[in-house]
């Protein structure tokens, strides 16, 4: 038997896989053609410093991808396996939990290596066009590898212990969340507690990359620290990996909660929507995406009170606005998911199908999922942009900062209505990739970075991040005319 035999036939399978190829020249040309349009408007308007700013714009989609690369790649890999029941049956051969982990750790990180590696002559550029040395690209280099491998690992961890693909997904988003994000409150007002515990986030190491501060042996142990931590949660999953095969499995509670929400979907006696009803209750399911968000929806609040009480005002408001930034993205990552994961786990197990021969028509099914959307994320979205505008108007008011307040006034109102053109693309989307795709975590890939990820960058060229869903959403419209039983006909798995 070779070393590692999972990871070598992974390997192997991923070789002869088009799909690694693809994402390669994908992200490399994708790079070059958004580098093209920054050095473009640099070279039109007589800007200096553009290579400063490549590299802070494309060594931060670099770092985004590596940080995300674990939320869809592996935070439902050791999940499914004990879901579809084949986990138990790896138990009876030689592969010991690490030879498992290894294999699921490889698969799903020489696409993401591919596409980091891709990046590096892009990010070279910089170089060329001046303000950044070889010595930082490499070290910058070594960053980034080193966050692909945490967040592998952590997904690895989480999808261990877990077995929904919500609960694994948005587990995943949180401990990456405060991994990555650690670092930023150091630096921020640095509040009690936060400093050993920032030791351990894999960007730590980033404040010593630059040769202004470099010191040798403290950027290598920051490097080595943060590697440790994917050590750490490799381990994790190797205990969650053997309490799998020693059978102690997680059992749903039916809780009176969970009785409650079924009940209070089917209270209307309106036979019309009874139909929508029953697809709305299948789609809801054990699903734990409301009490997320509105979980997530008062950090910005919080984190605001925290700072005010240990720090200034500016740094208390800085603070709400950078993490009113970072759970907007949290509540779109999980409508993106929450769009197609219940129908993709409805027609994995074959519930979709059965409900389909039945005189349920299609309409139902999609009005079914627009209003579970609606129950679970239309709250959330409303108080998170409430609280803006009411940050907003306390400024006008007592800080006497109206033409700052003003444009961030007219930004928080964008952001809205960008929020909602791409809540409308990825409902569709969910839709489409949910019915097409196989894997649930390609399929919330697919629905997030095309319905939100991609429109973010392109908002600082003239605003054209506002054309992405209009696009998209016209063609999922045209994609989906076609009846959704002819839709699962021609979804064949890809082998």
């Amino acid at each position: 038997m070779p070393f590692l035999p999972v990871a070598h036939r992974e390997l192997i399978a991923a070789a002869h896989r088009r799909g690694t190829y693809r994402m390669r020249w994908g992200v490399a040309l994708s790079a070059a053609v958004l580098a093209g349009f920054f050095l473009l408007l640099t070279g039109l308007t007589g800007a200096r410093g553009s290579g400063t700013g490549l590299f802070g714009m494309v060594g931060g989609l670099s770092l985004l991808l590596a940080g995300l690369a674990g939320l869809f790649l592996t935070s439902d890999a050791i999940a499914a396996e004990h879901r579809d029941g084949t986990l138990q049956l790896l138990h009876l051969t030689e592969l010991g939990p690490f030879d498992l982990l290894a294999g699921k750790l490889v698969g799903a990180g020489i696409h993401a290596a591919c596409a980091l590696l891709a990046l590096f002559p892009v990010l070279a550029l910089s170089w060329i066009l001046g303000g950044f040395t070889g010595a930082e690209i490499l070290r910058f280099l070594l960053v980034g590898l080193n966050v692909l491998f945490v967040s592998l690992t952590v997904g690895l961890a989480v999808s261990a212990w877990g077995q929904r693909p919500g609960a694994v997904v948005a587990g995943t988003a949180i401990v990456l969340a405060a991994l990555l994000f650690w670092p930023l409150l150091v630096t921020l007002g640095n509040p009690p507690g936060t400093e050993a515990w920032a030791a351990l986030s894999p960007l730590e190491c980033l404040n010593g990359a630059d040769d202004r501060s470099y010191r040798g042996g403290h950027f290598w142990r920051q490097l080595a620290l943060g590697h440790l931590t994917g050590w750490i949660a490799l381990s994790t999953a190797a205990a969650g990996v053997r309490r799998r095969w020693r059978g102690s499995n997680e059992r749903t509670r039916d809780t009176i909660r969970t009785r409650w929400r079924r009940r209070r979907v089917l209270t209307a006696t309106d036979p019309e929507r009874l139909p929508v009803q029953a697809v709305q209750l299948l789609l809801a399911g054990h699903s734990q995406a409301r009490r997320w968000a509105w979980g997530a929806v008062f950090l910005p609040g919080l984190g605001f009170l925290i700072f005010l009480v240990n720090a200034d005002a500016g740094t208390a408001l800085g603070t709400f606005v950078g993490t009113g930034f970072a759970v907007g993205l949290i509540l779109k990552g999980l409508y993106a998911w929450e769009a197609v994961g219940p129908l993709n786990e409805a027609r994995r197990v074959g519930t979709l199908e059965l409900l389909l021969s039945t005189p349920v028509t299609d309409r139902a099914v999609w009005s079914a999922q627009a209003r579970h959307l609606d129950n679970c994320f239309l709250g959330p979205f409303l108080v998170l942009y409430g609280l803006d505008f009411l940050v907003i108007g306390g400024g006008i008011l007592f800080q006497n900062q109206g033409a700052e307040m003003g444009l961030a006034f007219v930004g928080c109102l964008m952001g809205g209505l960008l929020t909602l053109l791409q809540c409308r693309t990825m409902s569709l989307g969910g839709l489409w990739w949910g019915l097409r795709e196989e894997r649930p975590t390609i399929a919330f890939a697919k629905n997030f970075l095309l319905g939100t990820g991609l429109s973010l960058p392109l908002m600082y060229f003239c605003c054209a991040g506002f054309l992405v869903p209009l696009i998209l959403s016209s063609w999922l419209s045209n994609r989906l005319r076609l009846p959704m039983r002819v839709l699962l006909t021609e979804a064949t798995p890809k082998r």
